[in-house]
């Protein structure tokens, strides 16, 4: 179950993609939307949980390990998006996955997980293989203008920065706090820290008149919502899966390589994007990795 728990993570993230690429088709309201995915996700996490859970607070140390990833969740959001529109979705993307060299070292130091030569180079292999596939074509275009990239260059820091504290905190919060049963209830805690803040910040822009309600992106938001509640779920079901246990990195790793990999075959076999040069050696990279790692 374990394998499939990692699967169903991988593709659910590649769905979220989709979704997301079709926003603008339909002119959708993306923070909208977003917001009622937090709604969605919550709403996942009462059912599989058989209702609102009613935990004590003396059994609730992580809450605010929560409440802090919550916050983190929704302003991630946003600065990613920044970054998209002023220097590309490339460098976001980058940023945002390179993240995962801090779960990596939080293992190798606290948790003393065994690191062979062999492990180490599939790592090095799956950074270099991100980086490649996310590498635009010279025909691409970043939004922006030189008077706002100054500014904006402190972004993609902030997003590698952030992704990388989320990455760590949930395996933290996983490894101490957590079984294979008990993921709801966290679940619930993120996504509900994150849609109480952005509702209050999209009901604060309607009542002032700088946003109003459409039905078309709140239907966006839900369908948006199941696969982001799948992707954390099932990939925090496959943290404690005692098949991985003390091979936290090993998941972290393959679950990123994985969204890159399966990203790259989406545009290929739905989109009929092809991958430049780069990709394709991307692509090779990811291969070489997953294989040194799984040997």
């Amino acid at each position: 179950m374990a394998e499939f728990y990692l699967i169903v993570s991988i593709l659910s993230s590649v769905a979220i993609m989709l979704v997301f690429g079709l926003f603008d088709r339909y002119k959708i309201d993306t923070f909208q939307a977003v917001v009622v995915n937090y709604l969605t996700c919550i709403v996942c996490g009462v059912v599989l949980d058989g209702g609102i859970p009613t935990y004590s607070m003396e059994a609730t140390a992580w809450l605010p390990y929560a409440l802090t990833l919550g916050v983190l969740f929704i302003g991630l959001f946003v600065l990613i998006g920044i970054t998209a529109q002023r220097q590309g979705a490339a460098i976001a993307s980058v940023s945002m996955k390179l993240g995962l060299i801090f779960p990596i070292l939080l293992a190798y130091f606290l948790y003393n997980e065994d690191f062979t030569i062999q492990k180490w180079i599939g790592i090095v292999l799956c950074l270099a293989a991100i980086i490649f596939v996310s590498i635009p074509s010279k025909d691409s275009k970043a939004e922006g203008d030189s008077l706002s990239w100054n500014w904006s260059m402190l972004f993609p820091l902030i997003i590698f920065l952030g992704s990388g504290i989320c990455d760590s905190t949930v395996q933290f919060l996983e490894q101490r706090y957590f079984s294979e049963g008990d993921i709801e209830i966290l679940t619930i805690a993120l996504f509900g820290t994150a849609y109480v803040i952005g509702g209050s910040v999209l009901l604060l822009q309607v009542m002032f008149g700088r946003r109003s309600f459409d039905s078309k992106s709140l239907l966006a938001g839900i369908v948006l919502g199941l696969p982001n509640y799948a992707s954390i779920y099932f990939f925090m079901m496959a943290l404690s899966h005692d098949k991985f246990d003390n091979a936290s990195s090993f998941v972290f790793v393959i679950n990123n390589i994985g969204i890159v990999v399966m990203t790259t075959l989406m545009g290929i076999l739905i989109l009929r994007q092809n991958p430049n040069k780069y990709g394709w050696v991307g692509l090779g990279l990811a291969v070489s990795a997953v294989l040194l790692l799984f040997l």
